[in-house]
């Protein structure tokens, strides 16, 4: 069986769609190469892509992972101060980000792309932007899946790969693919993810990091990996959205009962609070900006309910 057997839309959107039941799933599961871009690395990034991957394991496949670092207005300075300390500023940007699983879902997802690195079958490059001695982002979300006959499916849009991207944002990709009228996208879209896997894209450094490699596997390699992580996260999530759906008795914003926030999301609503519900949060890409946001919101919420 190939990608010509699913009946594939144009177009996901995420709070119409379960992008990973509807799209990753099926199409990995028939696959054996996923080329991905996720814009940012982290820890989360890392977790939402094993989304549906189990398929692909099962078939022997491999992933490429191109990812950009987020470099703060510091680290820039520093690698301005030297060529010779931008790879380490951009290692420690990268390691900064593996932060400790939320749940023993993420904890399972991120085993699972341990083992394929420790397997050779995952490559992760970082990649990011260089002109005029000026350093940016790469930050283009596109993916390419293949099957053993030949067919490839590309997608690209707004999606992140984040948990709030596909719990909470209202979020779209496009999908084509190369047995249609879309064969011109679709290799477009090769052409460009290899240029820039190969280091071949004008203005785009792409450079191998296999120290964040050992971290990833350092910190969440296990002795087993768990084939069935996305149907037992899904049955979970499914009798939380029936519990909701009963609960009729809860009115107002709230924060979903599979999320908890991190401590330093809750110190920044802290601190925003004792500041009269007046700031803004600057936070980095990945580190949870609208789960933040909407606990304050509930947090607002529940102050002005209890002042009624």
């Amino acid at each position: 069986m190939g990608f010509q057997t699913l009946n594939l839309k144009s177009e996901y959107r995420s709070l119409k769609n379960n992008i990973a039941r509807d799209f990753y799933i099926p199409v990995l599961q028939l696959a054996v190469m996923y080329k991905r871009a996720v814009g940012f690395f982290s820890s989360t990034a890392l977790s939402e892509i094993s989304n549906g991957i189990t398929g692909l394991i099962k078939n022997g496949g491999h992933i490429q992972l191109i990812a950009s670092p987020y470099l703060t207005d510091e680290d820039i300075k520093a690698i301005r101060a030297g060529y010779g300390l931008r790879h380490r500023v951009i290692e420690r940007a990268l390691l900064s980000t593996l932060q400790d699983p939320k749940d023993k879902f993420e904890e399972e997802r991120l085993n699972l792309l341990a083992s394929l690195i420790a397997e050779g079958r995952l490559d992760i490059k970082i990649a990011f932007t260089e002109k005029n001695s000026l350093m940016g982002m790469y930050h283009e979300k596109m993916g390419l899946m293949y099957d053993s006959q030949g067919n490839v499916v590309a997608f690209s849009g707004s999606m992140n790969e984040s948990s709030t991207a596909m719990l909470l944002n209202y979020e779209s990709i496009d999908v084509y693919s190369s047995w249609g009228k879309d064969l011109d996208r679709v290799s477009a879209k090769e052409k460009a993810f290899e240029a820039i896997w190969d280091n071949r894209e004008p203005n785009v450094q792409t450079i191998d990091f296999p120290n964040v490699n050992q971290r990833i596997l350092e910190k969440y390699k296990k002795p087993q990996v768990d084939l069935q992580i996305d149907d037992k996260q899904f049955r979970v999530e499914d009798k939380q959205l029936e519990a909701n759906s009963l609960n009729t008795t809860t009115f107002g914003p709230m924060i979903p009962n599979n999320i908890t926030l991190h401590d330093y999301q809750i110190e920044a609503i802290n601190t925003w609070e004792h500041k009269g519900y007046r700031g803004i949060f600057d936070m980095a890409t990945g580190t949870g900006k609208t789960l933040t946001g909407l606990g304050a919101v509930v947090r607002l919420s529940d102050h002005v309910n209890h002042a009624l």
